[in-house]
């Protein structure tokens, strides 16, 4: 049975495309796509990025790209049983009937109702404290007005936001990010699928393969790996269908949402803001 390689190679020659070509289409590097096609996986960065520009490469020929996977899979793959939570395995947490379960532990359920006793007390202590405080220092002063209490609303991001998308800085996310659930245990590798439904603007702030601020046409998709974190920004959150290692990604906004999406190793879900 042929190699991936050769699988790979064969099928590039005989669609007539040199290698040059297929690293312009993928944006994948022709050194990369080159070594694939010797079997030489080693440069590539790890089995993660290895599997992704794999199923990158076999799509791009039109060839099952998942089951060149599983031959790497079965073949290279060096990655081992993680389980995010010690002393379970996989199997505890993914009984025979698919649904995610988490082992019970009395222990650290009791010790995280202390902690989140305490952090109760502490802030209803400090919240206790400066009010008196306050009242202390000028009882008869008078109160702010309702214009100095005013929330001023965010701006709301408007279509022509693409090239705000790509400058915008890759902050550290903030406390309004919200989790988008993934039906699954914790992250063990980053695999992202991104399908476009409507013209939409993609900027990958960290992951592969590089992509910035590119414009993205209905069928268009994009495979994102990373070894430990992808972060990903999208002009607009109903404009995509996402995947994470197979699994469909919800919650990512409301149409006309320009999203920053970050998924990291270890975590049962990804992180999402409005930017």
């Amino acid at each position: 049975m042929a190699g991936i390689g050769e699988t790979l190679r064969a099928e590039r020659r005989r669609q007539g495309r040199s290698l040059a070509d297929a690293a312009a289409e993928t944006r994948v590097r022709e050194s990369y796509l080159a070594a694939i096609e010797e079997d030489d996986f080693a440069v590539l960065g790890g089995d993660v990025y290895a599997r992704g520009f794999i199923r990158l490469y076999g799509r791009y020929l039109d060839l099952d790209a998942e089951a060149l996977v599983e031959a790497y899979r079965a073949n290279h793959d060096t990655l081992e049983e993680v389980s995010a939570f010690p002393g379970s395995s996989i199997d505890d947490i993914l009984p025979p009937d698919g649904r995610p379960r988490l082992p019970f532990n009395p222990a650290i359920l009791g010790a995280v109702g202390l902690v989140a006793l305490l952090v109760i007390a502490f802030f209803s202590f400090r919240g206790g404290g400066e009010a008196e405080s306050e009242a202390s220092e000028d009882p008869n002063a008078p109160g702010p007005s309702p214009a100095e209490v005013a929330e001023v609303p965010d701006e709301a991001p408007t279509e022509d936001d693409g090239q705000a998308l790509a400058n915008t800085p890759a902050d550290p996310l903030v406390d309004a990010s919200t989790p988008a659930q993934l039906d699954g245990p914790a992250l063990t590798e980053l695999v992202i699928e991104v399908s476009v439904l409507q013209p939409v603007r993609l900027n990958v702030v960290q992951g592969q393969p590089p992509v910035s601020n590119a414009q993205l046409d209905v069928g268009d998709s994009r495979t994102l790996t990373g070894d430990s974190a992808v972060v990903f920004r999208v002009s607009d959150a109903a404009a995509v269908d996402i995947t994470v290692n197979g699994l469909p990604l919800v919650g990512l906004g409301g149409p006309g949402q320009a999203v920053e999406v970050s998924c990291a190793i270890g975590e049962q879900a990804c992180q999402v803001r409005v930017i």
